[in-house]
C-alpha cells in the first residue's frame, strides 16, 4: 500500500496517525548539501528541508519518530544531532533515531548528545529477521544496556522467509526474486 492510499484510507475512516519518517533516504531523494562536491544528507539544511517535505507529504504537523537513514560520513554527528534537537524542540518530530547505523555509531551519536545536552536517538531500525542476525553481536546488547528502543525491518527477508518460494523451485515470475536469480541461487 503507497502513503496516498494510506493517507486515503485514513481520511476515510478518520485516524489520527504519525508514521515514523526517514531523512536522507533514497525513497524520497532530492537535491542536498555539498561540500566540494560531496552530497551531505545529514546536514542541517537536509534535515530541515526533508522533515517540512514529509509534513506535508503526510498532511501533519508533526511526526512521532524521525530516523536518519543511513549514517553521513560527511557531516559531523553534532551538526546532525543539532538540528535534529531543533525539530523535536519546534515541535515537528517526538522522537529521534537512526537506521543502519552500526553499534559503534550509535554510541559516539549517544556519547555526542550528552555531551552537548541535545535530544539523543530513542531507537534503531536495522535489517534483522532469521536468515540476517548480525544485530545479535553489538547492536541488540548495546541497546539492552543504554535503553535505545529498536526497530527491525525486513522480518521476512524481502519475502523469502513468507512461505512463498521454494529451496527446490526457482521463484515465481515477477517476484523480487524473480529479477535476482544469481543472489537467490546463493541463499
Amino acid at each position: 500500500m503507497t502513503w496516498p492510499a494510506i493517507s486515503t484510507l485514513c481520511e476515510l475512516i478518520r485516524l489520527d496517525i504519525s508514521a515514523p519518517c526517514c531523512c536522507n533516504s533514497p525513497l524520497f531523494a532530492g537535491p542536498t548539501e555539498t561540500i566540494e562536491g560531496i552530497c551531505c544528507p545529514g546536514g542541517r539544511g537536509h534535515i530541515l528541508r526533508e522533515i517540512d517535505k514529509s509534513l506535508s507529504r503526510l498532511q501533519v504537523d508533526y511526526v512521532d519518530i524521525y530516523l536518519l537513514h543511513h549514517p553521513d560520513p560527511t557531516t559531523p554527528i553534532e551538526e546532525t544531532l543539532d538540528a535534529l534537537n531543533d525539530l523535536v524542540q519546534q515541535g515537528k518530530v517526538r522522537y529521534v533515531g537512526c537506521c543502519n547505523f552500526s553499534a559503534w555509531q550509535v554510541c559516539k551519536a549517544l556519547w555526542a548528545s550528552d555531551r552537548n545536552r541535545v535530544v539523543p536517538f530513542m531507537c534503531v531500525q536495522n535489517h534483522y529477521n532469521l536468515l540476517g542476525r548480525s544485530l545479535e553481536e553489538a547492536m541488540l546488547p548495546f541497546c539492552r544496556s543504554e535503553g535505545v528502543g529498536i526497530m527491525v525491518y525486513s522480518p521476512l527477508s524481502l519475502g523469502l522467509l513468507s512461505g512463498l518460494y521454494r529451496l527446490d523451485t526457482p521463484p515465481p515470475a515477477g517476484t523480487y526474486w524473480a529479477n535476482r536469480l544469481d543472489r537467490y541461487q546463493k541463499i
